[in-house]
């Protein structure tokens, strides 16, 4: 039996379905898969992680003046929800994740009015 390959939009759409599932099951409203190479061929390993509050967000922002490495550790940890934990404990794997962490939080810009 062939089996049909399937388009860039259809792997978006059904990984958008899975994500979607994700959330709900955790009770969170975003999360974000995070996809690393991992050993020498080209095998990649993966995990979902949930968007930090603020409280996470406040924690990591004070350590980030201290030791920058520590912090996008704590947010990592603060914020899976599952998958290959090999992304938290393998230097290599841990690495490659912290290269798209600052994508978790996005600000947008505020008008302020006054009299």
């Amino acid at each position: 039996m062939e089996t049909a390959e399937l388009t860039q939009e259809e792997k978006n759409k059904a990984d958008k379905i899975r994500l979607d599932c994700i959330a709900a099951k955790y009770k969170v409203s975003k999360v974000f898969e995070i996809i690393v190479p991992f050993g020498e061929g080209d095998e990649t390993i993966s995990a979902i992680f949930k968007k930090p509050d603020r409280n996470v967000i406040g924690l990591t922002m004070n350590l980030e003046k201290r030791n920058p490495l520590r912090a996008k550790e704590t947010m990592l940890r603060s914020c899976y929800l599952e998958g290959d934990k090999r992304i938290l404990d393998d230097d290599d794997a841990f690495m490659s994740a912290c290269t798209v962490i600052d994508e978790f939080v996005t600000i947008k810009q505020a008008d302020l009015k006054k009299n």
